[in-house]
């Protein structure tokens, strides 16, 4: 857990701080005019460009540390409302049971039969690139293994004692459900959280690498996946170019999984919440 954290902190805190860490603007250019950045393309890495510049002249070291808050804000933000989503639907399922827990597993079961990432690039392509579409496109993909897991922990904790009494005290299900059933799921949310953001941060890299993520419609605007993609067209003279994003892009979910894995031991959560 102590090297996922300070992967972590170091990642944030270089996101937060990035005005402070570099004197370029969050687009990287590293002057006013076209001519003179191209001037200065594919530099390589220096004490002046730490990662180099890109095929524009662009300091990749600056477009890095801005592409972080748009991607970690992005997987977190999707993630929270894929947990919200799939932990509300989840709990009611396992503890309702009957025809509400067969109309939800059936919705999971159509949910699970799609590819996640051919459904997620189907929905980026269908509603275009931008950063709405990239949270919808995660969500859409990632609330469904959340609903599973509530449901099986809600099916166990709705047997327990402090529910019967519950009921046997007139509290209303949705009373129960919000303050019995789903507290006593907050381990293994937690730890689902904390997984689903090395995913949800993967699956916008993807889509942005794809031409459907939130770059897409503004090159301007830095992803880590944007910048991979772009790169990849001139891996030959500057292959700095995307071993910057794509080395950080990697330590980051590294550091998520590895962050989920202590999570789950701490709380000893069962099951492959991958």
């Amino acid at each position: 857990m102590k090297l996922a954290l300070v992967i972590l902190v170091f990642v944030f805190g270089a996101a937060f701080a990035a005005p402070l860490l570099t004197s370029y603007p969050s687009s990287g250019n590293t002057h006013e005019s076209m001519e003179e950045r191209l001037l200065l393309r594919h530099m390589p890495p220096s004490s002046v460009y730490w990662f180099g510049t890109d095929e524009l002249g662009r300091d990749v070291w600056t477009r890095t540390l801005y592409g972080a808050r748009i991607s970690l804000g992005i997987g977190i933000l999707a993630r929270l409302v894929a947990v919200l989503v799939g932990t509300i639907l989840g709990a009611a399922a396992g503890f309702y049971g009957g025809r509400i827990d067969f109309i939800l597993s059936r919705i999971i079961e159509i949910a699970l039969a799609f590819p996640s990432m051919i459904l997620a690039i189907a929905i980026g392509v269908a509603l275009g690139p931008g950063l709405t579409t990239v949270v919808i496109a995660i969500v859409a993909v990632s609330w469904v293994d959340v609903a599973v897991l509530i449901r099986a922990v809600s099916v166990s904790v709705a047997r327990r004692d402090f529910v019967l009494a519950a009921r046997s005290l007139g509290d209303s299900n949705l009373r129960i459900l919000f303050r019995q059933i789903i507290p006593n799921c907050l381990s293994t949310i937690l730890v689902s959280f904390s997984f689903g953001i090395a995913s949800a941060v993967m699956i916008e890299a993807s889509l942005s690498f794809l031409g459907v993520g939130a770059s897409a419609g503004s090159p301007d605007l830095p992803t880590w996946g944007w910048m991979i993609y772009t790169a990849e067209y001139h891996l030959a003279a500057a292959p700095w170019a995307a071993f910057g994003p794509a080395i950080v892009l990697a330590l980051t979910v590294l550091a998520w999984n590895l962050l989920g894995d202590a999570l789950r031991d701490r709380f000893d959560v069962k099951g492959d919440v991958c």
